[in-house]
């Protein structure tokens, strides 16, 4: 989230967590990290470095391993890394339907097109990543469903939760830092339900990243998120409530020049899939030969590992080695 006069702060995940590759059944030995190689190169360019401060309070799902912030913003890291792999990115086109088509040049084979607002294209191989309630409408009709109904895997996609949140940002006047500075001896805290039962982490979000002007992040719990939502609360309705719980918890905090909520509908998976053999995706095609274009269901809900870095990075490697398979199978 960007404030008015250049502010920054990390709405979504805070900072990542490294795990063990033994820990989830991947090749390595005890000690050895996940992913080892793309953490290496983010913090060769700079974009990843050491989490230094305090985290206040603990949450099991972090785990032991050492956890990295972003200097210029999550974001950052997503950007860098589609950069690098060639993806020219379209943005603001929202995918309607999927559909089987005869190709064009191959006779015999079937590509998938995909249909957006307003207009359509074909593509020799889909992969979704986006989260699993949003990516069930798509199998409603058509081929696409025919191809989930066989596989087996709709009942199991249709179990699968996110949770809800909110995430609020707070812009401070630079002349409030040496006091949140006083106020604020930590760069994380996990808030509990003793303090206040609608926010549940407060990042001191320039601290944390050492760059930027004065800014907090708050998340709501997420029976609050879930309430509010389902509610259907207006934004400043929830912006007002969770000030208020901020300053139960902080009550001599600073008044901020400038607050921005956001509604996190789909924030975090709560019980991913359950895949065989460690799987960490799902190739819809297989169910239908090598005759048509492969289509992968992935993310963090196909990730034991749920949404960790290390669970997204797991289960696009495993949609990569799929997509690489599935073009050696139809040459």
């Amino acid at each position: 989230m960007s404030s008015k006069d250049g502010g920054l702060t990390d709405t979504g995940a805070q900072y990542l967590t490294r795990v063990a590759a033994c820990a989830v059944g991947e090749q390595g030995s005890a000690g050895d990290d996940m992913h080892e190689d793309i953490y290496k190169e983010l913090q060769q360019v700079g974009l990843l470095r050491k989490m230094s401060g305090n985290i206040q309070g603990t949450r099991a799902a972090d785990g032991d391993g050492e956890s990295y912030i972003c200097e210029e913003g999550m974001q950052a890291l997503v950007e860098y890394m589609l950069t690098e792999a060639g993806v020219q990115v379209c943005c603001l086109r929202r995918l309607l339907q999927l559909k089987l088509v005869e190709d064009e040049v191959s006779v015999g084979f079937r590509t998938w097109e995909a249909s957006f607002d307003g207009a359509s294209e074909r593509f020799g191989a889909v992969v979704l990543t986006q989260p699993v309630p949003q990516m069930l409408p798509l199998f409603s009709t058509g081929e696409a469903s025919e191809l989930l109904d066989r596989s087996g895997f709709r009942g199991k996609l249709r179990n699968v939760q996110f949770s809800s949140r909110y995430a609020m940002s707070l812009f401070f006047d630079e002349g409030d830092k040496a006091r949140l500075d006083e106020l604020l001896p930590f760069v994380g805290k996990y808030v509990g339900k003793d303090e206040d039962p609608d926010i549940v982490f407060i990042s001191y979000d320039s601290a944390k990243r050492g760059a930027g002007i004065p800014s907090l992040m708050v998340h709501s719990s997420v029976p609050y998120g879930i309430k509010q939502m389902k509610q259907g609360a207006s934004l400043q309705a929830v912006q007002a409530e969770m000030l208020e719980s901020l300053r139960r918890v902080m009550p001599a905090l600073p008044a901020p020049e400038e607050v921005a909520i956001y509604p996190w509908e789909h924030s975090q998976v709560r019980y991913p899939l359950d895949l065989p053999d460690g799987a960490a995706c799902v190739v819809l095609n297989d169910v239908q030969g090598a005759a048509s274009a492969p289509l992968v269901l992935a993310g963090d809900a196909f990730s034991s590992l749920g949404s960790r870095f290390d669970g997204c990075a797991q289960s696009g490697e495993h949609a990569a080695r799929a997509l690489l398979g599935a073009s050696r199978t139809q040459r």
